[in-house]
C-alpha cells in the first residue's frame, strides 16, 4: 500500500510523505472567484491563478487528520506555514494566497466524495 503514494506530494500542504487520498470530484479554483489577482513576476500584470483538482487528493498525516475534522483554516494554516516560498512573500500575497486555499478547500470538501455510509453525492442545481 505504501507503494501507492511513491513520488508523490500532499495537496494541501505540498510535504511528500503521503499517506491517504480522498477521493473528489473534479474542479477547477480560480483565485479571481474569491477576489483575488495575482501579479505575474516579470511583467506585473495581473494573473487569475486556476488550481485544478483531479479525481482525488493526496493527504500527508497532518493534513489527512485535519481533512478528517473537516478543518479548513488548519488545513490553510498549515498550508502556508508549510510553504517554503512563502517565506519570501509579503503579508498581503500571503493574504490572498490563503483567501484562494480557502475557497479551494471550500471546494474541495463541498465536492469530496465520502466512504461507506457518509458518501456524499452533489446535487445537481436546478
Amino acid at each position: 500500500m505504501a507503494d501507492d503514494f511513491v513520488n508523490e506530494h500532499c495537496d494541501f500542504c505540498y510535504s511528500t510523505n503521503v499517506v491517504h487520498h480522498f477521493p473528489c470530484l473534479d474542479f477547477d479554483s480560480e483565485s479571481k472567484n474569491s477576489g483575488v489577482v495575482f501579479l505575474h513576476p516579470t511583467d506585473h500584470l495581473p494573473v487569475n491563478v486556476v488550481l485544478a483538482s483531479s479525481d482525488y487528493w493526496a493527504a500527508c498525516p497532518a493534513c489527512k487528520e485535519l481533512v478528517e475534522k473537516e478543518d479548513v483554516l488548519g488545513l490553510v494554516k498549515r498550508a502556508i506555514e508549510e510553504d517554503e516560498e512563502g517565506e519570501r512573500l509579503s503579508i498581503t500575497s500571503k493574504l490572498k494566497v490563503a483567501i484562494h486555499l480557502r475557497q479551494t478547500y471550500e471546494m474541495f470538501f463541498k465536492l469530496r466524495i465520502r466512504d461507506g455510509k457518509n458518501r456524499v453525492v452533489p446535487v445537481p442545481e436546478s
